[in-house]
């Protein structure tokens, strides 16, 4: 996934009503792949952060509706 694919994911996610969930997960991941340096640059990371949120989406779905 490039970086203009995973901005068009996350903004396709970003106003449904899970959207605050779904951009709070995004961030957690994309700060831990750059902190613990599993990627080089902000663009990959930004892409392995949507990607990895996009697999979690059925528990961000349940936990933003409990």
């Amino acid at each position: 996934m490039t970086a203009y694919d995973a901005l068009n994911v996350y903004l396709m996610h970003v106003d449904k009503p899970y959207g605050k969930e779904w951009a709070d997960t995004v961030g957690r991941f994309y700060e831990g792949f750059l902190r613990d340096k599993v990627c080089r640059d902000l663009d990959s990371a930004f892409a392995k952060a949507v990607d990895t949120a996009q697999r979690l989406l059925p528990v961000i779905k349940a936990k933003a509706a409990a």
